[in-house]
């Protein structure tokens, strides 16, 4: 899960594969259909065609995922044993379009089961829905909301030996977005709202992580307005701002409230349904009421995506930002990442997928630094239209720098399992 803006990142997490998340491509928005401004959305691959159970206007796609997973090191106790695990992933989505509207609904579930850490069996579940109208040509409507139980693998990325496991927490979110196109003018407000309740007590060990991740809850609220001028059909320019406000509701810890403040500018440039261009860049800043944390700085975010063949998408994305890791008294962290990702359809029915990411995250109070970086090679084999079969292996490479010594970490993952599709 992971950004500037949690609610609006963790929207489309459970909906997409672990491999298909994306980091957000305007400020807050972790893929287009969920960006609150509904103007600055782009096309949609053409190759993603409508499947699933027809009824009238209505589409019903039920889908179960099932996969198995090797982890070949999985920090058991603080030692490096090797671990298995089954997953299981079943979702319906319920789709309807008319000329002026077009509405999704959906249901998400996931449920692990691993041999050797069994803190690890835990569930999720979501349900939402996302509407968007045109009630005019030149007018776009976008309303979002989502209920569920999640897991957040932020212990991975900021902790150190014998605390790899998930947590569990409880969010509720929303979002509304309104967009008005006078000519090739945009103007685009829009307003979210989150909160955030952390109830999970499984963390033991170290103590100082417990004390950060059990009985918490936090609201997170603020405006994002957009303005832009469309050069040409396939170019637009825009100018945004955001503001974001988190209040600690449980405990009650004042220095744990925040102000978050972005300016930022961006062009999108899409010749193509399969050629895409977005760059923004911008300044941001985290103001705590804690001392020593109030992070400021540059912030960009740069995404090419390429078709350079029919069969062949060539895709590379880079970052900076402030992320808020809800840790106490440690004010955020400053996150940089490259990354890049081919794939190729080898055949019709089989694609192929290279994908690599180098990332690091500075915190600010504790004066920790995480380095990691991930590669791994995918394949998706349609045997049916209603059956594929998946393949994975990923490696894993974290380092963190803090007192009172450094922490390394290698893992080698291998998976396998299959996707019906009713």
């Amino acid at each position: 899960m992971r950004g500037l803006w949690p609610m609006l990142i963790l929207m489309a997490a459970m909906a997409l594969p672990a491999a298909a998340q994306e980091r957000p491509d305007a400020l807050y928005a972790a893929q287009d259909e969920l960006d609150p401004s509904p103007a600055f959305q782009l096309a949609s691959d053409p190759r993603t065609e409508a499947t699933g159970l027809r009824f009238g206007n209505y589409i019903v796609r039920p889908i179960v995922s099932l996969s198995v997973r090797q982890d070949g090191n999985a920090q058991i106790d603080g030692h490096d044993q090797s671990a298995h695990a089954a997953l299981i992933e079943p979702s319906i989505d319920i789709l309807t379009k008319s000329t002026n509207y077009r509405i999704k609904a959906y249901l998400r579930a996931s449920a692990a089961r691993h041999d050797r850490r069994r803190s690890d069996n835990v569930e999720t579940i979501n349900t939402g829905f996302n509407y968007y109208s045109a009630p005019r040509p030149d007018v776009t409507i976008a309303l979002r909301a989502q209920i569920g139980r999640f897991t957040e693998d932020r212990t991975e990325i900021f902790t150190t030996i014998g605390n790899l496991r998930p947590i569990i927490f409880n969010q509720y979110q929303a979002s509304a977005g309104f967009s008005y196109r006078p000519g090739r003018f945009v103007f685009s407000p829009g307003f979210v709202l989150e909160r955030r309740d952390y109830h999970d007590n499984r963390h033991i060990e170290p103590p100082q992580a417990e004390l950060a991740q059990r009985q918490r809850s936090s609201l997170y609220y603020g405006p994002i307005f957009e303005a832009g001028y469309a050069i040409s059909p396939d170019a637009l320019f825009y100018l945004g701002s955001a503001y974001r406000r988190r209040e600690r509701i449980l405990p009650v810890i004042p220095s744990q409230d925040a102000k978050e403040y972005a300016f930022y500018a961006g062009v999108r440039f899409q010749p193509t349904p399969l050629t895409r261009l977005k760059v923004a860049a911008g300044w941001q800043k985290r103001r705590y009421l804690a001392p020593l944390s109030s992070p400021k700085g540059l912030y960009y975010n740069a995404a090419f995506e390429y078709s350079v063949t029919p069969r062949t998408m060539l895709s590379v994305k880079a970052s900076r930002e402030l992320l808020d890791t809800s840790a106490i008294q440690n004010g955020g962290s400053i996150s940089q990442r490259l990354g890049g990702d081919i794939a190729h359809h080898l055949r019709r029915n089989l694609k192929m997928r290279v994908y690599g990411t180098s990332e690091s995250f500075k915190l600010q109070a504790p004066g920790r630094t995480v380095r990691r970086h991930v590669a791994g090679i995918s394949a998706d084999y349609s045997a049916t239209d209603h059956v594929d079969w998946l393949v994975g292996v990923d490696w894993q490479r974290k380092q963190i720098n803090a007192l009172p010594a450094p922490y390394h970490l290698n893992r080698l993952r291998v998976s396998g399992g299959v996707r019906v599709k009713l």
